[in-house]
């Protein structure tokens, strides 16, 4: 309930009083029992119950009502008891969203589609007539209709956030629903897409604006998994956005997906994103900025992977890198390399990048900086005496060296227990 002066309002669902009202006047008799009565501590919302308990009269009566109810219809779809609807009832429901005119349609396209990302998979299953003709009418309206096309986010600022917005968007939930189809599933690597599951991902890339781009943030959340499956079509899809487009918030939604799915691309893809990551991590913009603690993990992962004997990111470039960053990168990088070091592939690897990558510069030598590589050679277990020696030279003034120094020697952990000479 909601809290009032007085005490909590509790909102009561009981139909009773439209049960046997005409079907074409339930709607009107429901708007003129809504809200408080004699009793300010009840809300009256009756429809409500209504799509409970008897959730045929209550399509019925959004159909014959004479206005359209924006408000009932989403009333409707978003009882908790639609989750329980047979595939039956799905059908109606789907059949009844599909009549309604397309302006009309674009007031409730983000309450449908959340029910439609819930109720689709089944009736793409056991009902395709009816998922076909709703999907097409979702993508007709998203095309015709501005309306359809926002979120349900507002934008507080220039700064977009591509993912939320997405998920909370019409033409985000229609990706996302796409994404569950089993036509994908079992897809051979290298052995491209399905037509049919491939024509659907071309209507919702057709879509314009923002609801385009909601569409390319949902859809490179899983780029490693498009690419693995057909480079080519990846590559001219959406890296290409990456590396041609002029349309930064094109190249922001792109790269907001990708990042949302924190997974480090496999290796061929690795080698077709590098320049752009490289790029991504010297410029200093938002984008660094926003992404900096995914970005810096996936750099490191590439200079710790090897293809045809070598690094996928050298000694010198990542160097490069971490001299053009902020404090905020660099300290990710440590972070991350402090985490990934309790497996001993990479604690092997702490000392030769400490010693061949970390910058020896003073900008690279801040207070945030000194504790950052004091914790990570505190986190050491099996090499701490040559972790200890290689961070030694990269603290710069005497105050930063006192500092990580007495972190290291006040450190309580086994660590220095094992180690007291270091």
């Amino acid at each position: 309930g909601v809290v009032s002066r007085a005490g909590w309002v509790r909102t009561e669902t009981d139909p009773k009083d439209i049960v046997s009202v005409p079907v074409s006047k339930v709607i009107e008799v429901s708007r003129k029992l809504d809200g408080r009565r004699e009793n300010f501590l009840v809300e009256y919302k009756p429809f409500a119950g209504l799509s409970d308990v008897k959730p045929i009269r209550a399509i019925s009566a959004l159909a014959k009502a004479r206005d359209f109810s924006e408000s009932y219809w989403e009333t409707f779809l978003n009882r908790d008891t639609r989750k329980e609807d047979s595939l039956r009832l799905k059908m109606l429901i789907a059949g009844r969203l599909s009549q309604i005119d397309r302006p009309d349609f674009a007031r409730i396209s983000l309450t449908a589609s959340r029910w439609f990302k819930y109720a689709g998979p089944a009736l793409r299953t056991d009902a395709p007539p009816s998922f076909e003709r709703l999907w097409s009418h979702f993508i007709d309206t998203l095309k015709a209709e501005s309306e359809a096309s926002g979120s349900a986010l507002v934008r507080q600022s220039d700064d977009v956030d591509w993912v939320m917005e997405a998920i909370n968007s019409p033409a985000g939930n229609l990706a996302e629903l796409h994404m569950t189809d089993p036509a994908k599933n079992g897809l051979k690597v290298g052995g491209g897409f399905p037509r049919g599951w491939l024509k659907k991902v071309r209507e919702l890339l057709g879509l314009p604006g923002d609801s385009r781009r909601y569409v390319l943030a949902i859809f490179t959340f899983n780029l490693h998994w498009f690419h693995a499956i057909d480079p080519s079509y990846t590559d001219r899809t959406f890296v290409s956005i990456l590396e041609k487009t002029k349309d930064t918030t094109d190249k922001e939604a792109v790269w907001a997906g990708f990042f949302w799915g924190a997974r480090v691309p496999h290796t061929k893809l690795y080698v077709r994103m590098k320049p752009l990551l490289l790029q991504t991590a010297r410029e200093g913009s938002a984008l660094r900025r926003k992404h900096s603690e995914i970005l810096s993990g996936i750099i490191l992962a590439g200079w710790g992977s090897r293809h045809r004997g070598k690094s996928l990111i050298s000694d010198a470039e990542y160097r490069s890198i971490l001299l053009g960053a902020d404090d905020q990168f660099r300290a990710h990088t440590l972070w991350q390399l402090e985490r990934w070091s309790t497996d001993e592939k990479w604690s092997k690897q702490v000392v030769p990048f400490l010693r061949n990558v970390w910058p020896r510069q003073k900008k690279a030598r801040t207070p945030k900086i000194s504790g950052r590589l004091a914790d990570l050679a505190i986190h050491q277990e099996r090499n701490f005496p040559e972790v200890v020696s290689a961070v030694v030279p990269l603290i710069m003034r005497p105050d930063d060296g006192a500092l990580t120094l007495y972190r290291l020697r006040s450190a309580d952990s086994g660590v220095m227990r094992s180690h007291p000479d270091a």
